[in-house]
């Protein structure tokens, strides 16, 4: 794999070689676009991984980028960018048999610079196919290893929040919230925690800070709407309802929450609001 990796590093620098020795001893226009025509068929044939992950990089149409990159990581090529990026776009469409293998095999590849990062990246896929012990696996071996961040224990709480383990999630939230205080994604999760516990004051404040700093609040008014219709506040909650209800409408791929739900919760909420 060394050996491979070297060449397929230095094949660009051939190409800059040609060009420069071509510069300075011109050798001819029809001589240069020959040894240009040579080099990329060797770049072919020795290194197609690579060739495929270019081609799959100036490609802008998805379908194709993907279709390129799978063509690209089944050469098994030594650099670690077609296996993540394959990866990561196999996650988004929720390909999780495809996806975390290559986050698995990008891990394994990765410089002790980077490993962090990918795990990180692994956990949050496990977790969003469902694995989510393996994701805490993950996350909790971090954390053994001396590495704190707010990001770390962000993941750890949506984690346990996943799991229903309520006080675990409001534990990390409150420590990622610790090391970032003006982030608004740990405060989300301690608002899903303290709900999911039934402390409905403590969810209602938790949200409206939050959406005191969302630029565009949506599924937030869902759920502060939620805490209300639990604390008996029974007008707000039929307010910021109807404001979920109509942004979501208007963007569905703004909320987790279906307009469906949100719409089932705004009609619970005007029955009890007039009986």
């Amino acid at each position: 794999m060394r050996i491979k990796g070297f060449w397929e590093t230095m094949l660009p620098f051939l190409l800059l070689g040609w060009g420069v020795f071509a510069f300075f001893a011109k050798p001819g226009w029809l001589t240069f676009i020959i040894g240009c025509l040579l080099w990329v068929i060797l770049f072919i044939f020795t290194a197609p991984g690579v060739f495929w992950t270019t081609l799959a990089f100036i490609n802008t149409h998805p379908d194709q980028a993907l279709n390129r990159l799978r063509k690209a990581v089944r050469y098994q090529p030594a650099m670690i960018y077609p296996y993540f990026t394959l990866g990561i776009m196999s996650a988004k469409l929720k390909n999780w048999d495809e996806a975390i293998p290559l986050l698995e095999k990008t891990v394994a590849m990765a410089s002790d610079r980077h490993r962090l990062y990918y795990q990180t990246v692994l956990a949050e896929a496990y977790r969003e196919s469902g694995a989510a012990e393996r994701a805490l696996a993950i996350l909790n071996a971090l954390l053994e290893s001396s590495v704190q961040s707010s990001k770390i224990y962000t993941d750890l709480a949506i984690t346990h929040l996943r799991l229903k383990n309520y006080s675990e999630a409001l534990n990390f939230a409150e420590k990622a919230r610790a090391l970032d205080p003006s982030a608004v994604q740990p405060v989300l999760i301690m608002g899903q925690a303290h709900l999911g516990a039934g402390e409905y004051q403590k969810a209602k404040e938790d949200y409206e800070w939050a959406i005191a700093r969302i630029k565009y609040p949506t599924e937030s008014y869902y759920w502060l709407g939620r805490a209300e219709l639990e604390l008996g506040n029974k007008d707000e909650a039929v307010r910021h309802l109807q404001r979920a209800v109509e942004r979501i409408s208007e963007d569905p791929l703004l909320s987790d929450v279906t307009l469906e739900e949100a719409q089932y919760w705004l009609d619970k909420a005007l029955g009890e609001t007039n009986p």
